[in-house]
């Protein structure tokens, strides 16, 4: 509704780097994202947690050329983070 009225929009995602994967992949088909919001920086972890690690280029997050969200996730780095069961 907002792009058919020519309004531009700022998604907000304080979540974690998989959500941070799909809000890019989101904005990347909208025609009237301004920038998007983001978490970052949490966890001193947090870049190694994604394969490839997330991209920043002159202050933009670069979207991924992979299919899906364009991430993996760095399973050694997440068992390692996670509480046990």
């Amino acid at each position: 509704m907002a792009a058919e009225e020519g309004v531009m929009v700022a998604p907000h995602n304080p979540s974690g780097p998989v959500s941070t994967a799909a809000s890019v992949q989101v904005c990347a088909g909208m025609k009237n994202v301004n920038y998007l919001e983001l978490q970052y920086g949490e966890v001193g972890w947090r870049s190694d947690s994604l394969v490839p690690a997330e991209r920043f280029m002159n202050g933009a997050i670069q979207v991924p050329e992979r299919p899906g969200f364009g991430i993996e996730l760095n399973e050694a780095v997440i068992r390692a983070r996670s509480l046990p069961l």
